[in-house]
């Protein structure tokens, strides 16, 4: 679903070849080649893009450019309002608030509201972490015991301190970025 998002976001605003989708989307996410072949595969499988006109190079290579089909546009708003993929949620949200515009004023405040109470919910359980590796009942024998109880706690905590930010990040976008693009 990530790659796919990502493609099709890309392709509701040009054709566009492998080659530059890549480039596109290695800042945000690592793609090998092999997997983004994959993943157009099965988008052409899907009929949710097409084969679109070729470029040649100038040393007279031919580049096929990928389009979005009809079809591919209503999978795009499928995977925009999907939220059931939580193992990936903020790298999804980041995808998606790139076509925010695409979308109704209804729609972003659902996905908003939505990506804030996953935020909620990672951080519930991280802090039940930080409980269970402080209570242990029976007390370390050994001082690397106790060594990594800490680092993992402050891992844990670290991770808790990046969530608010992301969730103060998307409580700004509901309240200041997004109301101009109301439709």
């Amino acid at each position: 679903m990530l790659y796919e998002l990502f493609i099709l976001s890309i392709l509701m605003y040009f054709p566009t070849h492998a080659y530059q989708l890549s480039k596109i989307i290695e800042p945000w996410i690592h793609i090998s080649r092999g997997t983004l072949s994959t993943t157009l595969k099965k988008m052409l499988a899907k009929q949710v893009i097409v084969l679109a006109n070729t470029e040649t190079t100038s040393d007279n290579r031919q580049i096929q450019n990928y389009q979005i089909t009809n079809y591919g546009k209503t999978y795009f708003f499928e995977l925009m309002m999907d939220v059931s993929d939580q193992s990936n949620f903020i790298k999804l949200f980041h995808i998606k608030t790139n076509a925010f515009h695409l979308l109704k004023k209804q729609q972003r405040q659902f996905l908003i509201q939505e990506f804030i109470s996953a935020c909620l919910k990672r951080q519930e359980f991280l802090l039940k972490q930080v409980a269970n590796l402080q209570a242990t009942d029976e007390p370390p024998q050994e001082m690397k015991y106790q060594h990594f109880s800490d680092l993992a706690t402050a891992s844990l905590k670290l991770e808790y301190q990046q969530l608010e930010l992301e969730k103060s990040w998307a409580e700004k976008l509901e309240e200041n970025h997004f109301g101009k693009y109301s439709k």
